[in-house]
């Protein structure tokens, strides 16, 4: 039996804090580059192959960097390295408003890059799995709702028009710098402040057993858990696939006979069904547990790659929606899947190691689907490579669960 959670506990508020810190770093920078893709264009006088680069640069750089981070994160308080994200983001959008040449922006856009890792991946989830013992999943679901992502584009929609795009980029940069007192007021351990992490007493036998053999190996053996390395491969199919269908939903609606407009809407309704499947499946992976999680969505979503060719009209919409419920939480389900792994002082160097290796995945798939559309005529190739992915991302996630469950089982031999 749960033991309640008292009304004054302050763990609501850490996740308060961490869920403005994911949402201003991920909502600002992913929900504004592709709405502000042409006035960077005109401001820089560059093509549109070029100015994507930038979300190249800033995503090459978080996967690049998270490892590093991720050890420095485990080494120093987490809130510094937070302010040091909110600073970097800052500067950052400071500097895309007022340079002039795009070569000198780049390096803007690695900045943001690094501001997006400790903001919205390596901070939330160590501080959360500190807070939490019981709960992790409905938490980092909170936490991760794409809020900012989702209203943005319909903000920016109206405001650039009417305030310019240097003038938006300088009130972005502000919304990080305000960021920084509330994360210098930041609890890491409920120890700090004389309280228990939710959960503690009531879970604590089985808090234990998921922390049990391997769980307990120290952070630098992370790379020699077979389990980890089968739900990091996992997570990366997801992940391209999931950027697969940002970068080609749009496309693939004109190619059928979309107006523009219906094309755009199954990438908006793709990016709102996404804000229910956080909470949902941040919901369920507490009572399923991440690697069986992520095998079930993993099967959802290779299903719906494989029927969308088939599908049209209000069909393919709900479609969209379904597979915005199962993969757009992908963060979440993949932070909470190594909760269960990883102890909380070796979560964040985990969280690092795991997201550079998704990063061959996020770069390769869209690619691979580009070609296979050039080489085919059609996208029903492409979609059903993206499924049948995804049904190796299946095979992954349930290899992944029957060894965290000989791990827990046979803890003597894991040590």
């Amino acid at each position: 039996m749960k033991a309640a959670i008292p009304m004054g506990f302050s763990g609501w508020k850490i996740v308060a804090r961490c869920a403005l810190a994911q949402n201003i770093a991920t909502g600002l920078v992913f929900g504004s580059f592709g709405p502000m893709l042409i006035s960077t264009e005109q401001h820089f006088g560059v093509s549109r192959t070029a100015a994507t680069f930038g979300m190249s640069v800033t995503t090459a750089t978080m996967g690049i960097s998270s490892p590093l981070l991720g050890n420095v994160m485990g080494r120093f308080p987490v809130r510094i390295g937070m302010i040091f994200g909110a600073v970097l983001g800052a500067l950052g959008f400071i500097g895309l408003a007022l340079l002039p040449s795009f070569v000198l922006a780049l390096p803007m856009y690695a900045l943001i890059g690094v501001a997006v890792c400790l903001l919205s991946i390596l901070g939330p989830v160590s501080i959360v799995n500190r807070w939490f013992m019981a709960g992790r999943g409905k938490m980092l679901g909170i936490i991760n709702l794409p809020i900012v992502v989702f209203v943005l584009p319909f903000i920016l929609a109206a405001a650039l028009p009417m305030w310019g795009r240097s003038a938006i980029l300088l009130a972005m940069a502000s919304a990080f710098l305000l960021l920084i007192p509330l994360l210098m007021t930041m609890v890491e351990s409920p120890a700090q402040i004389g309280e228990r992490p939710w959960g503690e007493s009531a879970d604590e036998s089985r808090a234990s057993a998921a922390f049990t053999g391997r769980a307990r190996q120290p952070a630098s053996r992370i790379l020699r858990m077979p389990e980890f390395w089968l739900l990091s491969l996992g997570v990366g199919i997801i992940t391209g696939t999931t950027t697969t269908f940002v970068v080609h939903i749009v496309p693939y609606g004109g190619h059928i006979g979309l107006a523009p407009e219906a094309s755009a809407g199954l990438m908006s309704i793709y990016a709102g069904a996404g804000l229910v499947g956080a909470l949902l499946l941040g919901w369920i992976v507490d009572r399923l547990g991440g690697a069986a999680t992520l095998g079930l969505t993993a099967l959802l979503q290779a299903g719906l790659w494989i029927v969308m060719p088939q599908t049209s009209g209000q069909a393919l919409f709900l479609a969209s929606a379904a597979l915005g419920i199962v993969a757009v939480p992908i963060n979440v389900l993949h932070q909470s899947a190594l909760s269960e792994l990883i102890e909380p002082a070796g979560i964040g160097r985990a969280l690092g190691i795991s997201y550079a290796l998704k990063l061959p995945f996020i770069f390769a798939f869209a690619p691979i689907a580009s070609f296979l559309f050039e080489s085919s005529g059609g996208y029903q190739i492409p979609f059903w490579t993206m499924g049948s992915a995804l049904l190796v991302a299946a095979f992954l996630f349930a290899a992944a669960y029957f060894v965290t469950r000989y791990q827990v089982a046979t803890p003597e031999q894991a040590i």
